[in-house]
Protein backbone atom coordinates (compact mmCIF):
# COMPACT_ATOMS: atom_id res chain seq x y z
CA UNK A 1 0.00 0.00 0.00
CA UNK A 2 1.21 3.45 -0.85
CA UNK A 3 1.91 5.58 2.19
CA UNK A 4 2.29 9.31 2.38
CA UNK A 5 4.52 10.72 5.08
CA UNK A 6 2.82 13.64 6.80
CA UNK A 7 4.56 15.22 9.80
CA UNK A 8 6.54 12.04 10.32
CA UNK A 9 3.43 9.82 10.35
CA UNK A 10 2.48 7.28 7.71
CA UNK A 11 -0.94 8.09 6.29
CA UNK A 12 -2.84 5.82 3.93
CA UNK A 13 -4.62 7.02 0.81
CA UNK A 14 -8.06 6.32 2.30
CA UNK A 15 -7.34 8.71 5.17
CA UNK A 16 -6.32 11.40 2.69
CA UNK A 17 -9.54 10.93 0.67
CA UNK A 18 -11.74 11.03 3.77
CA UNK A 19 -9.91 14.10 5.07
CA UNK A 20 -10.39 15.80 1.69
CA UNK A 21 -14.11 15.02 1.67
CA UNK A 22 -14.55 16.31 5.23
CA UNK A 23 -12.61 19.49 4.41
CA UNK A 24 -14.78 20.06 1.34
CA UNK A 25 -17.98 19.57 3.35
CA UNK A 26 -16.71 21.92 6.03
CA UNK A 27 -15.91 24.55 3.40
CA UNK A 28 -19.37 24.23 1.86
CA UNK A 29 -21.00 24.58 5.28
CA UNK A 30 -18.90 27.66 5.96
CA UNK A 31 -19.86 29.19 2.63
CA UNK A 32 -23.55 28.48 3.30
CA UNK A 33 -23.16 30.12 6.73
CA UNK A 34 -21.86 33.32 5.15
CA UNK A 35 -24.55 33.27 2.46
CA UNK A 36 -27.19 33.12 5.22
CA UNK A 37 -25.52 35.96 7.13
CA UNK A 38 -25.34 38.13 4.00
CA UNK A 39 -28.96 37.33 3.13
CA UNK A 40 -30.10 38.27 6.63
CA UNK A 41 -28.22 41.57 6.53
CA UNK A 42 -29.50 42.39 3.04
CA UNK A 43 -33.07 41.71 4.14
CA UNK A 44 -32.82 44.64 6.56
CA UNK A 45 -31.88 47.09 3.81
CA UNK A 46 -33.68 45.62 0.81
CA UNK A 47 -35.72 48.00 -1.33
CA UNK A 48 -37.41 46.13 -4.14
CA UNK A 49 -35.90 43.55 -6.47
CA UNK A 50 -32.17 42.91 -6.29
CA UNK A 51 -30.61 40.13 -8.43
CA UNK A 52 -27.97 39.31 -5.81
CA UNK A 53 -30.62 38.97 -3.12
CA UNK A 54 -32.72 36.81 -5.46
CA UNK A 55 -29.76 34.47 -6.01
CA UNK A 56 -29.10 34.21 -2.26
CA UNK A 57 -32.81 33.52 -1.76
CA UNK A 58 -32.71 30.65 -4.27
CA UNK A 59 -29.66 29.14 -2.57
CA UNK A 60 -30.98 29.28 0.99
CA UNK A 61 -34.74 28.89 0.63
CA UNK A 62 -34.66 25.06 0.38
CA UNK A 63 -33.16 25.00 3.90
CA UNK A 64 -35.35 27.70 5.39
CA UNK A 65 -38.80 26.90 3.96
CA UNK A 66 -39.34 23.61 5.88
CA UNK A 67 -38.32 25.28 9.15
CA UNK A 68 -40.75 28.15 8.60
CA UNK A 69 -43.58 25.62 8.69
CA UNK A 70 -42.44 24.51 12.15
CA UNK A 71 -41.14 27.80 13.59
CA UNK A 72 -43.50 30.74 12.99
CA UNK A 73 -42.12 34.30 12.89
CA UNK A 74 -42.03 35.85 16.36
CA UNK A 75 -42.70 39.58 16.39
CA UNK A 76 -41.94 39.79 12.68
CA UNK A 77 -38.56 38.10 13.09
CA UNK A 78 -37.77 35.00 11.03
CA UNK A 79 -35.96 32.70 13.43
CA UNK A 80 -35.48 29.93 10.85
CA UNK A 81 -32.25 31.62 9.69
CA UNK A 82 -30.88 31.52 13.24
CA UNK A 83 -31.78 27.83 13.63
CA UNK A 84 -30.05 26.92 10.34
CA UNK A 85 -26.95 28.95 11.28
CA UNK A 86 -26.71 27.15 14.62
CA UNK A 87 -27.18 23.78 12.88
CA UNK A 88 -24.46 24.60 10.34
CA UNK A 89 -22.01 25.58 13.08
CA UNK A 90 -22.86 22.40 14.99
CA UNK A 91 -22.15 20.30 11.90
CA UNK A 92 -18.83 22.07 11.32
CA UNK A 93 -17.81 21.38 14.94
CA UNK A 94 -18.96 17.77 14.60
CA UNK A 95 -16.84 17.29 11.47
CA UNK A 96 -13.91 18.82 13.32
CA UNK A 97 -12.00 20.10 10.31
Amino acid sequence: AALVWLNGLAVGPLVIVIQGILTTISSLLSMLFWVLIIRAILSWFSQGYNPVEAMLHQITEPLLAPLRKVIPPIGGLDLSVLVVIIALQFLRILIGV
